[in-house]
């Protein structure tokens, strides 16, 4: 066993990244990764949430979850509100139908892991 394998931190890492590895299998079939599971389930809990919000709660970087937003905005699962006042700010961003009926299957997935 070598230093490293005493390291608390290092170990809850290589955990972490082992979990979200075999997560990300299970998700895969779905056409889904485990960023996009992030924020379906952040939306699940509660929708119309500002990209501050939902960068916050999932644990992904503002410009990173900016473009998987557009992704998941051009795969029908999520819309963004945009503001009244200001074209480019967003109010917060809901589950699209098809991002509803995703959230069933993937919470379904996350629930039986």
């Amino acid at each position: 066993m070598g230093p490293l394998d005493a390291y608390l931190p290092y170990l809850l890492n290589r955990a972490g990244a082992r979990i979200a590895a075999s997560f990300s299998e299970e998700v895969r079939p779905f056409g889904a990764t485990l960023q996009m599971w992030r924020v379906l389930a952040a939306l699940r809990e509660r929708d119309g949430r500002r990209m501050g919000d939902l960068s916050e709660t999932t644990s992904i970087e503002v410009s990173t979850l900016t473009r998987l937003i557009d992704s998941m905005e051009g795969k029908g699962l999520v819309v963004r509100r945009r503001s009244a006042e200001d074209a480019r700010a967003v109010d917060g961003v809901q589950p699209a139908l098809v991002g509803l009926a995703s959230q069933v299957d993937l919470h379904g997935s996350a629930s039986a892991s």
